[in-house]
């Protein structure tokens, strides 16, 4: 997958798949489980609160890493953070299986000016479009970036 370009934008997006396939089937199975004998259908219906219990977690869990503008943002339902892309080093993206499998994401910044020596965010495990896709196009605007500063200082 190549990540989505619209205006310097290059976005990325997320939710924790496996946590929210848990939640399904758990919820699917505890509604058959002590509801079963309510309803005229009970495997249909575990199945719909099963699958309105997927969505609330994808909602929940969802998060988003974007470069715009000379921007990174990584956003979720709790928090945003962003900085310049004039503070990141390089980007490193890999899978990460301790506790729920997905994607995470290294940000080495430089200091200063950043505030801090680096960032990591965690995606899910099949992010839109692909996370090392997106850490590809942000370390080559990096690169871009340090190609334009080092001929100005020539």
């Amino acid at each position: 997958m190549v990540p989505q370009m619209k205006e310097n934008l290059v976005q990325l997006e997320s939710f924790e798949e496996v946590m929210t396939l848990v939640a399904a089937l758990t919820i699917a199975a505890l509604t058959y489980k002590f509801f079963g004998n309510s309803f005229s259908s009970p495997v249909l219906a575990s199945l719909l609160v099963g699958s309105l219990g997927a969505i609330g977690v994808a909602y929940l869990t969802w998060s988003e890493l974007t470069l715009q503008d000379g921007v990174v943002t990584h956003r979720n339902r709790v928090r945003v953070q962003s900085f310049p892309l004039s503070y990141v080093d390089k980007v490193g993206v890999r899978t990460f299986w301790q506790g729920l499998p997905g994607q995470l994401f290294m940000f080495i910044l430089h200091r200063p000016p950043a505030e801090i020596n680096g960032y990591s965010a965690r995606v899910g495990l099949f992010a839109w479009p692909s996370a090392s896709g997106w850490a590809d196009a942000v370390n080559l605007a990096v690169q871009k970036k340090k190609h334009r500063e080092s001929k100005l200082n020539d």
